[in-house]
Formats: C-alpha cells, sequence, structure tokens
C-alpha cells in the first residue's frame, strides 16, 4: 500500500482526487524490487484501498476501502491470473469500522484476522476473527485472552507454522508509539503479548509485521528516521525487512533473563542501549562556513563542537538577514540545535555501554561546501571530526575522557574514526562561487553542506566483525560512489577475509588480502557504480570469512537520483 501524489516546481504533493492510498505491485528481477505500479483493474478506482491479502486458496483477495465520510469497510474480489475481479464490501461484517484483512488457515478452516472499533472490544481498535468461507464472514468474534487493550491494536499477522501472532500496539510498554509484540497460541489460549525487541521497534512507530513462508525476513512499516521523508525525517512510513538471523526464528521463545549475572545483564542492556543509538544514525553535526580555524590547512583544532555551535547560534541574524531568510532559522532550529542534543544522548548512551566493557568506535565523515579546493575541505573534515573529539573528551565533566585516551581501568575504548572525506555533488542550487554569498554561504541547502556524519557506532565483542550499515543519502545516476567499512578483528586468532558476493553487479567490494591479526582493524570498501533506477536504494554485500561470523553482510541505502 503507498500514498503517492505529483510533485509540484517546489517538490510539493499536489493534493488530487489522484493522491489517495492504492494497492501497488512491484516485481522482484532477481536484484531488487523494480518500481512499483497500481494493480490494474477496479481495487483503486475509488476511494483509499490497501492493506491486500488473499484466500488460502489463491481464488479471492481482500483489501480495505475506505470512502470519505464513512467507515473503512473489509471488501472481497474475485481474483484470478493476477487480476481482480469487481470487489463487494465483505458480507457478514456489517457496517461497522474494519480493516486491516489477514487470512491464516487454521484446523482447515479459513479465519480472517481483521481490526475494528465495533462494540465489544476493550477500547480503540481491537483485533478480531471470523470464520471465512464462501466469500463470507461468520462466527464475528473479539480476539479472546489478553492481546487486546484499552488502547489501539493493529496490523495482526498470523505464522500457522509456529502459531504465534504479530501485531502492533500503542498500549504495552514498549518504545514509544505503535511497537511490534507477538503471542503465542497455546491450547487456543493466546500468551501475554511479548514485545519483538531490536532492531524490530524503534522510537517511531512500527507496523503491519509480515513474514514471508520461508521465514527468510520479517517485514514491517515504519517511519523511524532513516525513512525517505519528503518533510520531516518521521513524516512518512516505509517498508522495511529484516533478515532473520536462523529459519524459522519465530519459533524461538523469547529469553527469559536470570538474575545470575550481573555483568551479564549490564552487557546485554549495553547492547540494547547501542541498538537504539543507531537507529538515529547519520547523527549530523553543522558548521559555520570555514569553520573551526578558517584560512588554515591544520588538520587538528582545540576548539569544541560546543564552541562552534555557540558562535554559530550568536551568528545566526547575519545568516537570516543575507539570504537564508526564515528558512533558515527553521533549520538552524530543526537540525541544527536538534544534532546537538542528540550527542549529548549519544556521549550518555556510549558512557553506559564503555562502563559494561565494551570497546566501541564512531566512523565519522566530513563533508563542505563547494567553495574550496577538495584537499582544503578534507582538511577542513578532519579539524571537524576533532572538535567532536575535543567535545566528548569534556562532555559531562570528562566522563569519557579515560576511553578516548586508553586509560580506562575495565580496558574499554572508545575511538574516533575519520571516514574518508565525503566528496559528494553538492546539493542542487549550492553555488562555488565566492562573488554569490548568498548561495555559497548563507542559504540553507549551502549550510546543510557543512557537516560531519557520524555514520554508525561499531560495537566489538566476541564476534570478530558485524552487521554493518551506511546510509549514502543522495546517490546520482552513472556516478561510481565508493564507501568504506571499518572491520576489526575483536579475536585472538588471526583471521581472513576469504570473498564477497553482492545482490547485484552494480555493487562491488574490495576485500583486503592477507591475514587480519588480533585487534588489527582493516577497511573494507563498497562500490557502488551508478547504475541503478531512480528510487530507494539497498545493496548488500555477503562477506564471508574463515572466523567468526563466518558470514557478515554490509549494507548500503540511499536514494538514486538522476
Amino acid at each position: 500500500t503507498s500514498l503517492r501524489g505529483e510533485l509540484n516546481a517546489d517538490g510539493e504533493v499536489v493534493d488530487t482526487a489522484a493522491y489517495r492510498s492504492m494497492i501497488i505491485r512491484a516485481l522482484h528481477d532477481g536484484v531488487g524490487w523494480a518500481g512499483g505500479t497500481a494493480v490494474p483493474g477496479p481495487l483503486n478506482m475509488v476511494g483509499h484501498n490497501g492493506n491486500a491479502t488473499w484466500t488460502s486458496d489463491g481464488s479471492h483477495l481482500l483489501f480495505t476501502r475506505c470512502m470519505p465520510g464513512m467507515p473503512c469497510r473489509i471488501h472481497i474480489a474475485p481474483w484470478k491470473d493476477g487480476l481482480a475481479g469487481e470487489p463487494v464490501a465483505l458480507p457478514g461484517l456489517g457496517d461497522a469500522h474494519s480493516t486491516q484483512p489477514m487470512v491464516a488457515r487454521m484446523e482447515d478452516r479459513d479465519m480472517l484476522f481483521f481490526v475494528s472499533d465495533r462494540s465489544g472490544g476493550k477500547g480503540g481498535t481491537d483485533i478480531w476473527i471470523a470464520h471465512l468461507a464462501n466469500a463470507r464472514a461468520t462466527e464475528v468474534r473479539v480476539l479472546e485472552g489478553v492481546i487486546n487493550s484499552p488502547g489501539n491494536e493493529s496490523g495482526p499477522w498470523f505464522d500457522t507454522d509456529s502459531s504465534r501472532l504479530w501485531f502492533s500496539s500503542d498500549h504495552w510498554a514498549g518504545m514509544g508509539g505503535y511497537d511490534i509484540f507477538h503471542s503465542d497460541l497455546v491450547n487456543d489460549v493466546f500468551s501475554e503479548p511479548q514485545h519483538a525487541g531490536l532492531p524490530l521497534n524503534s522510537p517511531a512507530n512500527d507496523l503491519y509485521p509480515y513474514l514471508p513462508e520461508d521465514h527468510s525476513a520479517i517485514w514491517i512499516t515504519s517511519n523511524r528516521v532513516g525513512s525517505f521523508a519528503a518533510k520531516g525525517e518521521t513524516c512518512c512510513n516505509d517498508l522495511y525487512r529484516l533478515p532473520l538471523a536462523t529459519p524459522l526464528m519465530a519459533q524461538v521463545p523469547p529469553v527469559i533473563e536470570t538474575p545470575s549475572s550481573a555483568v551479564d545483564s549490564a552487557v546485554t542492556a549495553a547492547v540494547q542501549r547501542i541498538e537504539t543509538l543507531r537507529l538515529a544514525l547519520p547523527l549530523s553535526l553543522y558548521f559555520q562556513n570555514d569553520e573551526p580555524e578558517p584560512r588554515s590547512w591544520a588538520i587538528g583544532t582545540d576548539q569544541t563542537y560546543s564552541a562552534t555551535f555557540d558562535q554559530y547560534r550568536k551568528a545566526l541574524p547575519e545568516y537570516v538577514a543575507k539570504g537564508g531568510g526564515e528558512a533558515f532559522a527553521a533549520f538552524f532550529h530543526n537540525e541544527v540545535e536538534r544534532g546537538l542534543s542528540q550527542l549529548q544522548e549519544l556521549a550518555d548512551g556510549l558512557h553506559s555501554t564503555l562502563q559494561a566493557g565494551l570497546p566501541v568506535t564512531l566512523a565519522v565523515r566530513g563533508y563542505a561546501s563547494p567553495l574550496a579546493r577538495n584537499d582544503y575541505n578534507a582538511n577542513l573534515s578532519l579539524r571537524r571530526i576533532e572538535c567532536l573529539r575535543n567535545e566528548l573528551e569534556r562532555i559531562d565533566h570528562g566522563a569519557l575522557l579515560p576511553y578516548l585516551n586508553g586509560t580506562a581501568k575495565n580496558g574499554a575504548t572508545l575511538i574516533i574514526k575519520a571516514l574518508p572525506f565525503g566528496e559528494d555533488q553538492s546539493a542542487q542550487g549550492v553555488s562555488d562561487d565566492l562573488q554569490d554569498l548568498r548561495r555559497s554561504v548563507y542559504s540553507t541547502a549551502a549550510a546543510r553542506e557543512r557537516r560531519i556524519h557520524i555514520e554508525a557506532i561499531e560495537l566489538h565483542t566476541n564476534a570478530a566483525v558485524e552487521y554493518q550499515q551506511h546510509a549514502l543519502g543522495t546517490l546520482h545516476q552513472d556516478q561510481e560512489r565508493r564507501t568504506t567499512f571499518m572491520l576489526r578483528n575483536t579475536g585472538t586468532t588471526a583471521m581472513r577475509l576469504l570473498d564477497s558476493k553482492a545482490e547485484c553487479g552494480c555493487t562491488t567490494a574490495e576485500l583486503p588480502l592477507g591475514d587480519i591479526q588480533p585487534g588489527q582493524e582493516v577497511p573494507v570498501d563498497v562500490i557502488f557504480n551508478g547504475r541503478a533506477p531512480t528510487g530507494p536504494l539497498e545493496r548488500t554485500v555477503i562477506v564471508r570469512s574463515n572466523g567468526r561470523p563466518e558470514r557478515f553482510e554490509l549494507t548500503i541505502t540511499g536514494m538514486v537520483v538522476p
């Protein structure tokens, strides 16, 4: 289901009669998902339409249709050869609000799980169930047990292999907004809901879990930070897919922690904290033009980031008056100030992790507006990364300093890894003309270029390497982009990277040769050649090693533009 609309010259969605939710079909070509077009036929003719699902024999499609001024209703349509017949409101559900159908085969019957706020529930929207036969719902009843709450439950998905119901709720204790939970059906009774944890859940809304039959992955919808938002960074929902670590992971019971080891508990909490911090990446910190140490080729500075921020804030009226206007003031409040706040949250999380004895590496990349040569900008970026290090040395009365200088009694270290200078093509509208200061210095677009990104938080446990993802932002068609993943051997014996395999020929990896000694850190370059259709991009390189783990993934994401 997708809500898509035409854009005007300012990049704003035009609210027309065609701007409504539709059922979209996308085909997988063996490499990725190719575009997406509205399903032809009568499904999308009127109203908002979504939540497509099928009966177990594939003879009928069910979906939700919402018409203006009326409750949403579940509809059913004949389905043959990939085309739908004329849909009708599903008989047996009445005129109450009904949405989000899901059909599961249970005891040789098709059972319809759906969501409704009809009378008889516990409050808000609840999960209901009905027998589905002959294109009609019977035995309609609210799902018994403890799943439904006074809040809102949403997006049921029943996995028949594990007898586990996955769903979302904004009531049960979670991380914020809607979170994903699961409950097991045992002796015809659903157990108490269990929080699905990280990384399925986030501080944003996480909804509509779906497991394919082979249990290779779990799909969700989320508006977490990192989505392809057109406005605020959490304005809009996107599809996410998380590969499952083992087959039939859904059958694995939740781990119940015992108080046998306070150290293990602290480590577990620290790892969870880091996973939460990763959801906010990349963390962007912004600088004034040519700051710190303007007109210098130095690669170091004594300034802290908070000091450069205070100078930036004092200069804000000048940026507003000389070309940025109210848009610049909004940028400063929404992005520059927010970055400083996120940095404090990051420092708090790093401290608790390092106290648990886990070494951490922050991978940081610098960017700059195009007024100077790349070699100058590369040095400027190093000075800006040094500002971050200075800030972390002094934040919270020097709590992180022992980990940065390697003197912590527990042996944990905090490493700031400077990644190669980000030689992005500048955003459209950013000038490299010193005579055009309004666009090259004082515009919001130019200000967004003057930044450093904390791109990755690498947590080194017993595994030699772990899953990593780099968000590359805007990618231009037919322009090569290279990003560097830093891998550390945290084991006690030498290891070697054997080979790599990508999802498609557009992405390759350059592996280091020879043994990687214990404690040694090596770069792995992932190269995207730019040959991909426009739109969201996600490409994964699978690397094999003779260490542990034997297989790990390096993923790049971004938005491909012409």
